[in-house]
């Protein structure tokens, strides 16, 4: 292919510039405007100062005008120039797309191969390990750097196992008796997002709503065996206690939502024996769920 050149020397362009008498046209413009830029209207001047205003608008058009025209003759070479040049550069456009939409075609095709790879993978690990509980879908969410060229299937293929572990601990976690009724709605929320503090979270919510029923109800029985007024405008018999009790009275007919608030926290010292691989299970799930840890010290 021949090397494009272009023939005409540009600097010559560059140099060219339009004549004109700048220098006077300046001066005398400025002669002429000098005693309007002072100039003060008043009630009796207004109408004399919109004429100078409309001739002065005029005087200008007149210079925007000549500018308008020469910046034209200026672009015309240009606009011929760009519009050679965007033919050819429209044929190459051309031809890059044509190579283009084949070569992502191809690279989709990977990218839907190994995805299908890695379902495979995730299939045969999960029906070992988490008892079919997690989805492939919610983790690959999760990992959307799995499509790409740079993430290698031996680095999915860990992500995989290192899911799939905080699943599985997570439930074994969630099958502890004291969560009793509730492991249900714990065990809906831990498959959204697989984590184990949104679980344990959930059940302290139910556990609040629990205890705020409990107190209602008993306020309500305090209430309903109170002695009664015998006589109009007769005292009616409470206690202090229960008298500090009524204003909660009046919600029972609250909404039962109740603000979120975070978990107690709590210290637990012990110990395992594990292998170096369940070690890094076993840190990768703390890690994943936000559970502070240490060692204990002999």
């Amino acid at each position: 292919m021949a090397e494009f050149e272009i023939k005409t020397d540009l600097k010559t362009i560059q140099e060219q510039s339009v004549a004109a008498n700048f220098d006077e046209a300046l001066a005398a413009v400025r002669e002429l405007v000098a005693p309007y830029k002072a100039m003060v209207v008043t009630p009796d001047t207004l109408k004399n100062a919109e004429k100078d205003r409309a001739a002065l608008r005029r005087m200008r058009d007149r210079f925007e005008e000549t500018r308008k025209a020469v910046k034209k003759a200026c672009m015309e070479p240009y606009t011929r120039f760009e519009t050679q040049i965007k033919e050819i550069t429209g044929e190459i456009d051309g031809a890059v797309e044509n190579i283009d939409d084949q070569v992502k075609a191809f690279e989709e095709q990977a990218r839907n191969e190994k995805m299908t790879r890695l379902r495979a993978y995730f299939d045969a690990v999960n029906a070992k390990s988490a008892e079919g509980f997690a989805e492939f879908d919610k983790i690959a969410a999760k990992h959307p750097d799995w499509k790409n060229k740079g993430c290698s299937e031996e680095k999915a293929q860990n992500d995989i196992q290192l899911e799939l572990a905080n699943v599985e601990m997570g439930l074994q976690a969630l099958r502890s008796p004291a969560y009793g009724p509730h492991v249900d709605a714990m065990m809906e929320r831990f498959a959204q997002s697989y984590n184990l503090a949104d679980a344990i979270n959930t059940y302290n919510q139910i556990k609040r709503r629990e205890e705020w029923r409990v107190d209602a109800e008993q306020r309500a029985s305090r209430q309903a065996v109170r002695p009664q007024q015998t006589e109009q405008n007769a005292p009616t018999y409470e206690t202090t206690r229960e008298a500090e009790e009524r204003p909660a009275e009046a919600a029972q007919s609250a909404p039962e939502t109740i603000p979120a608030q975070e978990p107690e926290l709590k210290r637990i010292e012990f110990w395992v024996e594990i292998t170096r691989e369940q070690g890094r299970l076993l840190g990768a799930f703390l890690r994943s769920n936000g559970i502070r840890y240490g060692s204990v010290k002999k």
